[in-house]
């Protein structure tokens, strides 16, 4: 079940901006017996009483019901002017025909999918959840280049869901994990929902303190780019990438080897190239990159590391004719990238083997083709993203 976080639902103003026949119609059909003894359904927006029902999901008990639980949780997330117009083109892709009037609120689209079609409304906000993820680890797979690649089918979906949530079972996160594939110009996203481990809090009930247990959920991004034969993936442990690499090589490739844990990324070129490797004339989309920031690994029993950040690394360099140390490894380094749409520039971290930030998701199809270019990326860069 979905956090029973219904603060929004719980005050009266919003509750009202919704249709009173679509409200009465969502509780009825997703809250039974628990909601039709505690609040009159009167088919009525002047004599609906909308202070007992804010009251209920103020408070909800152990017994709130889960489906109702899960339908405000996606209604809420997906009421906006952005997920309208999701939702209204998904009716139309899909002719599902929607009793919404012509005057609907983004609540009252989204309620009235979730009636018709849940499964659309949980899709579009799986595909809410791939924008929020900005750090990725990477992994190559066994071709190196570019493959021929369909997105799995139905079946295929279900057998890794499956198998993921054994996993999930066995970390104490609970089963019913779903995925979610998106396919997005020479690439594959999927979206994986699954539980977190049960988070227990203290709340207030008829005046006494109890403890409440439910289970989050997470949704974790996994990316299959077509083009280069790699997988990144944003997820929370070492033992979820694990999983994904795993499962992803088994399902969709046939070889649960498919995907090793590689490593993608060197910074060696700051040191060979120096300011050349900075050079981004080549790359649509980008303006100019600067180095603000390196940490060296100098080792030891004590594991130091040293850290040396400026405005401009190389422009500081010159300043004082230094020169990067011959001997010290560099495992990470923060770029200041301004790229041509943007007024303001925008950071990106790599970390040796395998790890990339950046400030925007949409910043890596850039920056990615400028590591493969300046030999950052071990994988190098490919010809098709170069003539597009």
């Amino acid at each position: 079940m979905s956090s029973l976080n219904l603060r929004r639902f719980s005050d009266v103003g919003t509750l009202r901006k919704i249709h009173i026949e679509y409200l009465i119609n969502l509780l009825e059909a997703t809250g039974g017996a628990y909601v039709t003894t505690r609040v009159d359904l009167v088919r009525d927006k002047d004599e609906f009483d909308y202070e007992a029902l804010a009251a209920l999901l103020q408070s909800p008990e152990d017994e709130f019901p889960v489906e109702l639980a899960d339908a405000l949780h996606y209604i809420n997330d997906l009421s906006t002017t952005e997920g309208m117009d999701e939702l209204l083109t998904a009716a139309e892709e899909k002719k599902i025909e929607l009793d919404i009037g012509d005057e609907p609120s983004p609540a009252d689209m989204a309620l009235q999918m979730w009636l018709k079609d849940r499964n659309v409304l949980e899709e579009l906000h799986a595909e809410h959840q791939l924008f929020r993820a900005r750090s990725f680890e990477y992994s190559i797979g066994k071709t190196k280049g570019t493959t021929e690649f369909k997105p799995p089918s139905a079946t295929t979906i279900m057998a890794m869901e499956a198998a993921m949530d054994s996993w999930f079972v066995k970390k104490k996160r609970g089963p019913h994990s779903r995925v979610f594939v998106f396919p997005k110009d020479g690439e594959v996203w999927f979206s994986v929902r699954h539980g977190e481990p049960m988070d227990r809090r203290g709340v207030i009930k008829e005046g006494e303190s109890k403890t409440a247990l439910d289970r989050p959920e997470k949704f974790d991004v996994v990316v299959y780019n077509t083009h280069r034969d790699e997988m990144r993936i944003n997820a929370a442990s070492k033992g979820e990438k694990a999983l994904y690499l795993l499962e992803f090589g088994r399902h969709l490739f046939g070889n649960k080897d498919y995907f090793a844990m590689n490593g993608k990324y060197t910074l060696e070129p700051l040191r060979t190239l120096g300011e050349d490797s900075l050079a981004c004339d080549d790359i649509p989309g980008i303006e100019w990159i600067k180095l603000r920031e390196v940490h060296y690994l100098l080792g030891g029993s004590h594991k130091e590391i040293e850290v040396r950040k400026a405005t401009d690394f190389f422009a500081a360099l010159k300043g004082r004719s230094g020169s990067f140390p011959q001997r010290a490894p560099i495992f990470k380094a923060k770029f200041e990238v301004k790229f041509v749409n943007s007024k303001t520039t925008r950071s990106v971290t790599v970390t040796t083997p395998d790890r990339a930030q950046y400030s925007r998701d949409e910043d890596s199809i850039a920056v990615e083709l400028w590591l493969g270019e300046r030999g950052f990326s071990l994988n190098g860069s490919d010809d098709d993203e170069d003539d597009a």
